[in-house]
C-alpha cells in the first residue's frame, strides 16, 4: 500500500493510535460529548473517509438495524473500524445519528490477527435506532479507527491494550469501486427501511 495515493477502485487514510479522531457526542454520559452532536470538526481530517447520498428527494426512515459491509486491506495484523451515521442538513451539518465500533481481530468466535497481504471482509453493526431523514437532507456514513475517547485506541501490533510505547500506525484501503457517494462497490451501508 502507497501512503496517500489510491488504487483505482480503493480510497485509503492512515492511522495514528496516539492521535485519532475524537469523540463528538454519541451514546455517552457527561463528562464525555454525548446526544446528537455536529461531526463537521472531522471533516478534514485524513484518517476518515465519508461517503453520502445525493440531496433525498423523499424523506428516508431508518427504523432497526443498519449495517456497514466492506472489504479492506490493512498493512498491520489488527485494526478498529468506527461507523457514523450522520444526517446532513440543508445547512451541511453532519449531525451523528447512529455510531459503532468494531475490532477486526475480534469477527467471529475467537481473536485471530489479520493477514495484511490479503483482502478482509467485515460488517459492522449499528444499535437499532428509528429516525427520518427529511427530503432536502443527505445521509451520510463518516468512517475512520479512532473515536477517543469513548473507545480505547487499537495498538496495531496484536496487543489488546492500548500503550502508546510500541503502538503502531496503520495504513487502512476500503475498497469501494472508487466511489464516494452511497452505495459504493464493496463498501456498502445497509437501512432497513419503516413501514
Amino acid at each position: 500500500m502507497t501512503d496517500g495515493v489510491d488504487d483505482p477502485g480503493t480510497r485509503s487514510y492512515r492511522h495514528d493510535p496516539k492521535n485519532g479522531a475524537p469523540t463528538l457526542g454519541g451514546r455517552n454520559l457527561p463528562p464525555l460529548p454525548h446526544g446528537p452532536q455536529s461531526q463537521n470538526p472531522l471533516l478534514d481530517r485524513k484518517d476518515v473517509l465519508i461517503w453520502k447520498t445525493d440531496v433525498l428527494k423523499e424523506p428516508v426512515d431508518l427504523v432497526g438495524r443498519a449495517r456497514v459491509a466492506c472489504r479492506f486491506e490493512c498493512d498491520r495484523v489488527d485494526v478498529d473500524f468506527v461507523a457514523l451515521l450522520c444526517d446532513v442538513d440543508e445547512k451541511g451539518r453532519y449531525i451523528l445519528m447512529a455510531e459503532t465500533a468494531q475490532r477486526a481481530s475480534l469477527v467471529g468466535s475467537r481473536r485471530k490477527k489479520l493477514d495484511p497481504a490479503k483482502v478482509h471482509s467485515i460488517e459492522i453493526t449499528f444499535p437499532s435506532h428509528a429516525h427520518r431523514f427529511a427530503k432536502g437532507h443527505r445521509i451520510a456514513l463518516i468512517l475512520s479507527s479512532g473515536n477517543t475517547p469513548r473507545y480505547q485506541p487499537n495498538p496495531h501490533n496484536g496487543n489488546p491494550l492500548f500503550k502508546p510505547k510500541g503502538s503502531l500506525e496503520v495504513q487502512v484501503k476500503i475498497h469501494t469501486g472508487g466511489r464516494s457517494q452511497i452505495p459504493a462497490q464493496d463498501c456498502t451501508l445497509i437501512l432497513p427501511k419503516g413501514g
